[in-house]
């Protein structure tokens, strides 16, 4: 779990006037919508976005802010954890599955990894 994009908003919380550039391949991008959300390596909506940054108003900076804290601080390493222990049993059913579709010498030998 990368924290850096979330650690910037909560930085931004005493002054909420900066702007967030955000690369759309970040993994929680999607749940931050009102960060500026850029191709990174398309140069000139980089460029775009920071432009507006710097232009946008006060009052648009701090909406954008509100909704982005919101999400940092309830998206939190719980929601995730929560989030990743409903999925761990069926994605262990599914790879289970698979190995005993396989029926090769190699499954004994994984099945030890599998915890449950």
């Amino acid at each position: 779990m990368n924290t850096t994009s979330m650690e910037f908003v909560i930085a931004q919380e005493r002054t909420k006037s900066s702007s967030f550039v955000l690369s759309e391949f970040m993994g929680i991008s999607q749940h931050m919508a009102d960060a500026l959300q850029v191709n990174p390596w398309d140069l000139g909506d980089v460029a775009a976005a920071m432009n507006r940054g710097l232009v946008i108003s006060e009052e648009e900076k701090a909406s954008r802010h509100a909704v982005l804290h919101k999400v940092v601080t309830t998206h939190t390493s719980h929601t995730w954890a929560a989030v990743h222990s409903f999925y761990r049993p069926i994605v262990i059913v599914f790879i289970s599955s698979m190995l005993g579709v396989w029926r090769t010498g190699c499954t004994r030998g994984f099945a030890a990894y599998i915890q449950m």
